[in-house]
């Protein structure tokens, strides 16, 4: 399977109260013949607490504007289930914050 590459950044650090704030991920091995790096932030819907901004550096103001996850959220599903994942904590936060912000929606299993 292709590698892909991810990091995520939350409102906190509880999967299933937090939110996603920021996600960047890059295909270290293209998939279908595609490649993809992306890096954007994501407007949670609630505020950033400001000890979780002392951690990562992103504020209420610079996630105003931008889109909500669920707006990215089925094309990172498809492509999350095409790929060996790699990530610093992936088990223990990154996936299951995914799961609980947005990929449970789709009622379908995280398994590739």
């Amino acid at each position: 399977k292709p590698l892909l590459c991810f990091d995520i950044e939350s409102t906190g650090t509880d999967p299933a109260t937090d939110r996603i704030i920021q996600v960047a991920w890059k295909l270290v091995e293209p998939v279908d013949g595609f490649e993809d790096s992306r890096c954007f932030l994501v407007n949670p819907g609630i505020p950033i607490p400001p000890e979780s901004t002392q951690v990562h550096g992103i504020t209420d103001a610079m996630v105003q504007s931008s889109p909500r996850f669920e707006e990215h959220a089925p094309y990172f599903y498809l492509l999350i289930r095409k790929c060996d994942l790699l990530g610093f904590n992936l088990t223990n936060f990154d996936i299951p914050i995914l799961w609980e912000d947005q990929f449970k929606k789709f009622k379908v299993p995280m398994t590739a």
